[in-house]
C-alpha cells in the first residue's frame, strides 16, 4: 500500500500538480490535521521551523522513536537580503532516495517566499527514519527562514 502511496505521490509531482506556490508559512497549505488511515486512525501532525543568514540551512523532520513513519506534506522557504540567492534545495530521508531541487531565487530587499505543498505525503524511507531538507544561502543574506510540515503515521 506504501508502494502505491510513493507512486501517485511521484505521478502527481511529474504531472505538475505539486506547484509551487508564492504562500507565507505553512499554516496556508497545512491545517494541521492529517489525513487519517486504516494503519493509524490519528496520526501526528509535525512542523519544523528554522532559521539561518548564510550557508547551509537545514530543517528536520526529526525520526519518530515509536516505529512510526514520517510523510512530508510540504515545505517553505524565505529570505531577505541585498542580493542573496537560496540555490539548491535537496530532500534527503525520502523513499527511493533524494528530491533536489533548483530554486534560482534572489533575494530582492522586499524578500521572496517559496511554497511547495504535495498533494499526498512523500513517505521517509522506512519506520524511525528523518527526513531533512537543506538549502543554502550566499552571504548577503539577511535571513533565511525553512519550514517543513507533515505527518507521522
Amino acid at each position: 500500500m506504501r508502494q502505491i502511496s510513493v507512486l501517485a505521490a511521484a505521478l502527481a509531482i511529474v504531472v505538475g500538480q505539486a506547484e509551487a506556490h508564492a504562500q507565507i508559512g505553512p499554516a496556508l497549505n497545512f491545517p494541521g490535521q492529517c489525513p487519517t488511515s486504516g494503519i493509524q486512525p490519528t496520526p501526528l501532525p509535525i512542523v519544523r521551523n528554522v532559521a539561518g543568514t548564510t550557508s547551509a540551512v537545514v530543517a528536520t523532520l526529526a525520526a519518530p522513536a515509536n516505529g512510526a513513519t514520517n510523510y512530508l506534506y510540504g515545505y517553505t522557504i524565505s529570505g531577505v537580503g541585498s542580493a542573496a540567492a537560496v540555490v539548491p534545495v535537496t530532500i534527503s530521508g525520502i523513499l527511493n532516495g533524494s528530491i533536489v531541487v533548483q530554486v534560482p531565487i534572489p533575494i530582492t530587499p522586499g524578500g521572496v517566499v517559496v511554497s511547495q505543498s504535495f498533494g499526498i505525503g512523500i513517505s521517509a524511507n522506512g519506520a524511525n527514519t528523518a527526513i531533512v531538507l537543506t538549502t543554502t544561502a550566499d552571504a548577503t543574506a539577511t535571513a533565511i527562514d525553512v519550514g517543513l510540515y507533515g505527518c507521522q503515521y
